[in-house]
């Protein structure tokens, strides 16, 4: 329970990070959809850590959120 609660305190430190973030970059569009494409990915990865109970699942989750959240930023940009 501990545990699921810092996941929600650091996913809204993100969500803070990125809201600064798009104040800053509004004028680029490109930039705003990739940070969109991030934040969508991180509530997925909320939601798959919630329903998943197994670490290796988590895991493998993460580390393919990871790799195309790094395609898509070096693709749009």
């Amino acid at each position: 329970m501990l545990l699921l609660l810092l996941l929600l305190l650091l996913l809204l430190l993100l969500l803070l990070l990125l809201l600064l973030l798009l104040l800053l970059l509004l004028t680029t569009t490109i930039l705003l959809l990739l940070l969109l494409l991030l934040l969508l990915r991180l509530l997925l990865l909320l939601l798959l850590l919630l329903t998943t109970t197994s670490t290796t699942t988590t895991s493998t989750t993460t580390l393919l959120l990871l790799t195309t959240t790094y395609y898509y930023y070096y693709y749009y940009y």
